[in-house]
């Protein structure tokens, strides 16, 4: 990231040196520059927060699901079967209407 901005700033310095760019405007150039490097690396450093904890809250239910498949066996595999009957008779459904 640091050479990418240092790159477009040596750009903008050469135009400057040429008169497309005023010399005043270095320094808001330079700040500018900071500016966007300190406003994408906060936006990486929120968005690696919310994917953590994204990854615990999920980490947190399959734990939970192992356990209650594990004090409940019989019960988990009846919804199971409870669930792909409903599914099932839902896709027959639907099958049957486009035909």
């Amino acid at each position: 990231m640091a050479i990418t901005t240092k790159d477009t700033e040596s750009k903008l310095n050469g135009l400057s040196s040429r008169g497309s760019v005023g010399a005043n405007h270095d320094t808001s150039m330079a700040s500018f520059g900071t500016s966007v490097e300190k406003f994408t690396q906060d936006a990486g450093n929120q968005i690696g927060a919310a994917m953590s904890e994204v990854s615990d809250k999920a980490t947190t239910y399959v734990k939970s699901t192992r356990t209650y498949v594990e004090d409940h066996p019989f019960r988990a595999v009846a919804y199971a079967a409870g669930a792909g009957v409903a599914l099932g008779s839902i896709l027959t459904m639907m099958l049957r209407r486009k035909h």
